[in-house]
């Protein structure tokens, strides 16, 4: 199962001068604008692009990590995404 990326969120993606991702998200019309950087970035991406049992794996292998590591706080941060309207609610696909 995977999250969707909500139909009034709007997003785009940039990187900076030192190669790191900033990732601007905002529901529209009322905002705010969210920013994320770095691995929060990293985190939503992989999200939105598939499984959510394999996120934490995703995300260990771009960032070099052992996945044991950030599994619990990916999910947690996952969860937090969701209550806050940044990912739509797991989709069966």
């Amino acid at each position: 199962m995977t999250h969707r990326i909500p139909n009034d969120l709007a997003w785009t993606l940039s990187d900076n001068d030192d190669g790191t991702s900033v990732l601007y998200l905002a529901r529209l019309p009322r905002g705010p604008i969210s920013v994320l950087r770095g691995t929060a970035a990293l985190i939503w991406l992989a999200t939105t692009e598939g499984p959510r049992e394999t996120v934490a794996d995703r995300v260990a292998d771009e960032a070099g990590v052992e996945v044991d590591g950030i599994r619990d706080e990916v999910g947690d941060f996952v969860d937090q995404l969701v209550a806050e309207g940044l990912l739509g609610p797991r989709s069966a696909t």
